[in-house]
C-alpha cells in the first residue's frame, strides 16, 4: 500500500486536490475548545518514510543499555512520580470497554493466559481442580477469573479495596467462586507452603521493592509449587512504546500520566537472579511475536486515544497478543521452586 492509498483509508470519503501536489489544510476546530485538533495527516506523512529506520535502530539499541542493577537512577523522585493510586480511582472501568485497565482483557489475556494454560496444565503436569492459586495484585480480577474458569481454587489479593469490590461483583455475575482479600505482595496475609500456584502480573513494575514480593513469593509458595508471571523489559523500546508514545504523547495517549515509571521496569536477567536466590528455578520466558508495521500500532493507539474504537478492536489491530521470542518489551515466564 503507498502513502497516498493509507491517507486515503485513514480519512474515508477523503480525497486528494487535483494537482499533483497534495496540500495539506487545517481544518477549523468546530468544538468550543480553543485546543486545536492535531492534524494526522501531517503527522501520518511526517513519520511515514521513516518509521522501519527508527524501529530497526530501537531494536538494536535496545540490547545496549547498560546492565546495571535497576535501583541505578531510582531516586525519591522518581519513585514518587508512579501512581499507584489509578486503581482506587478508576476501579469502575476494570470490566468497561474503555478505560486503560480494560486493555488487560483484550491486549493482555490473550498473549498470556494461552502460556500460562500450557505451563500449567502439560509443562507443570499439573491438574488444575482443587489445586490452590493465588493471584497477588488481582485488581478488579481480569486474570483471576481465566484461573477460576480452568478449574483452580483461586484466591486473589490486592491492596485496593475498592478494585476487590468490582472483583467481587464481577465474579458473581459469572457465577465464579473466588476469594478476594485486602493485602499487599510484599507482606501476604498467609501462612507458609498453602498454594500450589502464585500469580504475579502486570505488578512488578509498580513496586520498587519487587524482590521482597519474590520473598514472599517462595514463602507461601508449596515445594515444588509454580511461580508465573509477567512484567516489562527495561529497553530504549519499552521506553518509546509504554512512556512516550502509550502515556506522555497526547496524539496516541492510552494510559493515564504516571501509570509506568520506566526506571522500574525488570529486566529478565534480574528477575531470574532474584528467583534463584529465593529457590527457584527458571525455565522458560517468553515475549511477543516480532511487530509487524509500527505506525498500524501508533494509528490503532490514536484511535483508541480519540474513543474510535473500543479496547477489544483495538486488540484485534494491534495484532501482538501472540507469545513468541521478541522480549524487548513485555515478557512472561514461569519458575518451579525446589522441592
Amino acid at each position: 500500500m503507498s502513502a497516498l492509498e493509507f491517507i486515503r483509508c485513514r480519512k474515508p470519503g477523503w480525497s486528494p486536490p487535483s494537482d499533483t501536489k497534495i496540500r495539506i489544510r487545517r481544518k477549523a476546530h468546530t468544538s468550543s475548545s480553543a485546543e486545536s485538533r492535531p492534524n494526522e495527516t501531517r503527522f501520518i506523512l511526517a513519520i511515514f518514510p521513516v518509521w522501519k529506520r527508527v524501529f530497526l535502530w530501537l531494536s538494536v539499541s535496545s540490547g545496549k543499555e547498560s546492565g546495571n542493577e535497576r535501583t541505578r537512577n531510582l531516586d525519591t523522585a522518581t519513585l514518587s512520580c508512579i501512581d499507584n493510586g489509578i486503581y482506587d480511582r478508576q476501579c469502575d472501568l476494570w470490566w468497561s470497554d474503555t478505560g486503560f485497565s480494560s486493555l488487560l482483557q483484550h491486549v493482555s489475556n490473550p498473549w498470556r493466559v494461552p502460556y500460562f494454560q500450557r505451563v500449567l496444565a502439560l509443562e507443570g503436569n499439573l491438574e488444575p481442580k482443587g489445586k490452590l492459586l493465588l493471584d497477588i495484585g488481582c485488581g478488579g480480577g481480569v486474570l483471576a477469573e481465566e484461573f477460576a474458569a480452568m478449574g483452580f481454587r483461586v484466591t486473589g489479593v490486592d491492596p485496593s479495596e475498592k478494585s476487590l469490590a468490582a472483583a467481587r461483583v464481577h465474579a458473581s455475575e459469572r457465577g465464579l467462586s473466588i476469594d478476594y482479600r485486602t493485602g499487599s505482595g510484599d507482606l501476604l496475609p498467609f501462612g507458609n507452603e498453602s498454594f500450589d500456584v502464585v500469580s504475579c502480573c502486570d505488578v512488578l513494575e509498580h513496586i520498587h521493592n519487587w524482590d521482597v514480593v519474590i520473598a514472599e513469593v517462595a514463602r507461601v509458595i508449596k515445594p515444588g509449587g509454580i511461580f508465573v508471571y509477567d512484567t516489562i523489559n527495561r529497553t530504549l523500546i519499552s521506553k518509546v512504546l509504554f512512556i512516550t508514545l502509550a502515556q506522555d504523547w497526547s496524539f496516541t495517549r492510552i494510559f493515564p500520566p504516571n501509570l509506568h515509571v520506566w526506571e522500574m521496569f525488570i529486566k529478565p536477567e534480574e528477575l531470574s537472579g532474584v528467583l534463584d536466590r529465593h529457590g527457584f528455578r527458571t525455565f522458560d520466558i517468553q515475549g511477543t511475536k516480532p511487530p509487524g508495521n509500527p505506525l498500524k500500532m501508533v494509528m490503532a493507539m490514536r484511535k483508541y486515544n480519540r474513543g474510535r474504537i473500543t479496547a477489544a478492536e483495538f486488540g484485534k489491530l494491534v495484532g501482538g497478543s501472540i507469545a513468541g521470542p521478541n522480549i524487548d518489551v513485555n515478557y512472561m515466564g514461569y519458575a518451579i521452586q525446589s522441592a
